[in-house]
Formats: structure tokens, sequence, C-alpha cells
């Protein structure tokens, strides 16, 4: 079993049946890489693993440490939903540091923010305007 950066490169036996080793479809540590290289083995994907990797340590982990020392520890993360976010790395990455999240949902209309944002406009601009009074003296 190969090990690139401290995660485990498991490969498969060949034969008609299986593939000899991981793919990028398979593993959501991977990036998704172009068409013509999908079946490409381990040894030539763990160059995306290292990217991935240093990906999280240079952009992800400022970000995170800047609400933690702003909001404080016990905030929550919410999410887009967005496939990024489901990535095995960044499931990790939250749980070694403590951090809960709760999922957005797009098509909920309670936690639609941006519905509920446009709604409450709405029901401003349809409200009966009071005529201002004036004291003359």
């Amino acid at each position: 079993m190969e090990t690139v950066s401290g995660y485990q490169i498991r490969r498969k036996k060949s034969g008609k049946s299986c593939r000899r080793a991981s793919t990028a479809r398979e593993d959501h540590y991977l990036s998704i890489i172009p068409r013509s290289n999908r079946d490409a083995s381990a040894s030539l994907l763990s160059p995306e693993l290292n990217t991935a990797i240093g990906t999280q340590r240079d952009a992800f982990v400022p970000h995170v440490r800047l609400f933690t020392d702003g909001v404080g520890p016990d905030f929550i993360l919410l999410e887009d939903n967005n496939s990024t976010h489901r990535a095995n790395l960044v499931d990790e990455f939250l749980e070694s540091e403590d951090i809960r999240r709760i999922g957005w949902s797009a098509r909920s209309p309670d936690l639609n923010l941006l519905k509920n944002g446009w709604n409450a406009l709405g029901q401003l601009q349809l409200a009966p305007s009071t005529p201002r009074k004036t004291t003359n003296a």
C-alpha cells in the first residue's frame, strides 16, 4: 500500500472486473482530472492529492482561524452545499478543528436567505405609508 502525505492509496487487484488503482471518480480527495486521463494510476494522481493538501493549508486554514478568533470557538459554519465542501479532506479538517457545520438547504423557504430578504422588502413596499405630520405654529 502506497502512502502519500499520510494518506494511504490502496491498489486493487488487476483483472477484468477490477481496475488497477483508485481513480479520480472513486476518490473524493482528488480533483476532477481531464477526461483523457480518467483511468490514471494512483502514482500519477498523487500530485493532485498534494495540491489539495497544500490548498487546505494555504487557503482554508487562515479563513477558519479568522472566524474562530472573531466569533469564538463555538461558531457554526453554514455551508451552501457545494460539492467541494463535501470532500473528505474538508470533513477531516473541520473535525480536527472541532467546527460544527450545518448545510444550507437552497430549496427550503425557511433557510433561503435571499428569498426571505426579498419577501421582507416586498412587504415594506406594499405597506401603507402614513403621511408625515408637521407642526405649524
